[in-house]
């Protein structure tokens, strides 16, 4: 793309790959050197980035700058295996969650809180791996016990949740309805309503590497837990009292 733009006499400023982060550097460098950016092309999902679809709002210095993307028409590859093992990637933590809401909703309850909950849980963990684990500088252990912190607030809040359905009978519905809006609130107060940015290259990882045959990561541990769970609840006497 970036030698036919040239050919056609575009001046490209730059070709940025990966995360947001990246494009935000890009951007800052862009609006450092006083020079303008007059269009952005971009895939679809990358569009909806808050760094791309707020760049005239973040940098009005280099705008007005407009966004382009293909229409969808232009791209008649939905089943090729990039772009499935692309959207497992993009469904892996709902999937992953869905085991969970999945033994609840068998159980006749259900769980709105778990979206907030993982929302609270990132952002604790991305606050502690920047404040206490060392920032970009963070190495695995902090950034293991900052993710172990994450969760663990995660699950208090969901045992506090389970304790007042078992003990005091609040109905499942109201109980997890007040904790999502509590849950929520909490991650959005920690984080003031920002990014946070502020972490390893090597954090996102799980979440964006692909080391096993070309397939994503955080699909892997999605199939292996879908495997546990199957055992769990098909194969073992917990999953028969579940049920």
């Amino acid at each position: 793309m970036r030698q036919e733009l040239t050919a056609r006499r575009f001046e490209v400023l730059g070709v940025v790959n990966g995360e947001p982060k990246r494009a935000r550097r890009a951007l800052q460098q862009i609006a450092a050197s006083g020079r303008r950016l007059n269009l952005i092309a971009c895939t679809q999902t990358t569009s909806t980035w808050l760094v791309l679809s707020d760049v005239n709002l973040d940098f009005p210095q280099i705008g007005p700058t407009r966004l382009v993307t293909p229409q969808p028409y232009r791209w008649p590859n939905f089943l090729k295996s990039d772009n499935l093992l692309n959207i497992a990637n993009q469904i892996a933590v709902i999937a992953i969650v869905a085991i969970g809401q999945t033994v609840v909703i068998i159980t006749a309850g259900i769980d709105l809180s778990v979206g907030s909950l993982i929302a609270l849980s990132a952002v604790a963990s991305t606050l502690l791996i920047r404040d206490f684990a060392g920032a970009e500088q963070a190495g695995t252990a902090g950034m293991l016990l900052a993710c172990l912190g994450g969760i663990a607030l995660a699950g208090l809040i969901g045992a506090f949740s389970g304790i007042t359905i078992t003990l005091f009978g609040v109905p499942p519905f109201i109980a997890t309805l007040g904790m999502m809006l509590f849950a929520s609130g909490v991650a959005y107060i920690l984080s003031q309503g920002q990014s946070v940015y502020q972490v390893p290259d090597s954090f996102v990882w799980l979440g964006r590497g692909a080391d096993l045959f070309g397939i994503p990561n955080a699909v892997g541990l999605m199939l292996v837990l879908y495997a546990v769970a199957h055992l769990l609840t098909a194969r073992s006497v917990w999953g028969r009292y579940v049920y």
